[in-house]
């Protein structure tokens, strides 16, 4: 019984919801319309022969597009959250970790390279504020990673949180020396 409610549900979630408001819209007015209005517009006898489906339907159709209302509200609550929590983790970064995202602010850089081992590196991709830029690997440059683009804006709003920023020297070829 619960797989096919589940089964029914993914089927439904997967119906697009311009599909759905342009049927809940016509049976709407099929159904709701007062009756001069149904008689203009040639809706009274289809709307009589079938009204016994077009209730239900309007039903399903209300249903849905509520769920699917719903749904949607709660993913953009949800993207809400997810942004407030990332934001507060530029709230509490290391000096090291400052420094590593200082260039993207105050060099405007688009590209930083990092030695794949490096872990400062592994610790911003991990909580989601740099990305691999690229799935090669310069074995010179090492990898290439990009700042995201909600941290990019927010840090540009908030230069205050790079300002214990510990940058460490880099080598010929743009990498961090390492101690």
């Amino acid at each position: 019984m619960i797989d096919s409610i589940t089964k029914l549900l993914e089927v439904i979630a997967k119906v697009p919801t311009a599909l759905v408001i342009a049927l809940f819209v016509a049976v709407s007015v099929t159904l709701l319309s007062p009756d001069s209005l149904a008689e203009k517009l040639a809706l009274d006898a289809f709307r009589m022969k079938y009204r016994i489906a077009l209730g239900p339907a309007w039903l399903l159709l209300t249903s849905i597009l509520g769920t699917k209302t719903i749904l949607y509200l709660i993913r953009r609550v949800d993207a809400r959250v997810v942004l407030r929590t990332k934001r507060e983790q530029l709230h509490v970064l290391t000096p090291e970790e400052q420094g590593y995202l200082a260039p993207f602010i105050q060099k405007k850089m688009n590209t930083i390279h990092e030695d794949m081992t490096d872990g400062v590196a592994g610790g911003l991709k991990l909580k989601g504020i740099i990305y691999p830029a690229s799935d090669l690997i310069d074995i010179v440059k090492g990898v290439p990673y990009n700042l995201y683009p909600w941290a990019r804006e927010y840090l540009t709003q908030h230069p205050e949180l790079l300002k214990d920023a510990v940058i460490k020297p880099r080598n010929p070829h743009g990498r961090r020396r390492i101690d």
